[in-house]
């Protein structure tokens, strides 16, 4: 049962700490600029899809590294099941945002965490894409058998 938790929470961990990179990394190289919509704060198709690409590798990690901790595939489900729940819930979050307002001069990251709001098929993406990623990659853990160390290997049947 430890390994289980162990394996959740370490392959939500390590799965959220590279969807952050990938965001940032993303906000680096495009700018703020590149990555807002000319005149708004909505975010351009380029760094949504940049976004979900790093996002849902990131998942297959994160789904991997719990699968290998956990040593069962119940635990990589668990996981995908929490990723969408909290996606859904942060799509839902993000709908009942009012729609942001036009952006004059150059954008702060202050602005855009005041004012920006993701589009309503990122969001859902997002969530859908990562659960799948997270179970993608607890599956790609191979079911380990018994070891040659094991002391019923070899009796035979009595």
């Amino acid at each position: 049962m430890f390994r289980i938790i162990a394996g959740i929470i370490v392959g939500f961990i390590v799965m959220f700490v590279l969807v952050m990179a990938t965001f940032g990394i993303t906000m680096m190289v495009l700018g703020l600029e590149g990555t807002l919509q000319p005149g708004s704060y909505w975010t351009t198709n380029t760094f949504n899809i940049i976004v979900l690409i790093g996002g849902t590798t990131g998942a297959i990690i994160g789904g991997l590294v719990c699968g290998l901790i956990a040593r069962r595939v119940a635990a990589g489900f668990a996981l995908a099941v929490i990723v969408l729940v909290m996606g859904v819930g942060s799509a839902v979050a993000n709908m009942s945002k009012p729609d942001p307002p036009a952006r004059a001069g150059a954008a702060t990251l202050q602005d855009i965490s005041q004012h920006g709001k993701e589009p309503t098929w990122f969001a859902y993406s997002k969530a859908a894409l990562g659960a799948l990623g997270v179970f993608i990659g607890a599956s790609m853990v191979k079911k380990r058998g018994p070891t040659t160390n094991d002391p019923e290997i070899g009796r035979g049947f009595k």
